[in-house]
């Protein structure tokens, strides 16, 4: 990824992540054992929670279920974070 792209990152995939990332951050679940649980290698995890390439709906679903919290959680705090950024 170029030093440009990565300044034109999209504020709702970054905030996605990050509310991603605090709400794995909150949890005692190995990071590998939430990769496998969305199916993504940790390297595709990363880069999603780093906002440089954004979640599928499935993979926000998969993740919401396996931290056993609503999906509408995890997207109501991503999109209040990128409002208020």
């Amino acid at each position: 990824m170029s030093a440009r792209n990565q300044t034109e990152l999209n504020p709702v995939n970054v905030a996605l992540g990050k509310s991603a990332q605090s709400a794995i951050d909150l949890t005692s679940i190995p990071f590998d054992e939430i990769c496998t649980a969305v199916n993504l290698s940790t390297e595709a995890m990363r880069r999603r929670l780093s906002g440089s390439l954004p979640f599928l709906c499935i993979e926000v679903v998969q993740l919401a279920n396996f931290l056993n919290m609503p999906v509408s959680d995890l997207i109501a705090d991503s999109f209040d974070q990128a409002v208020t950024t």
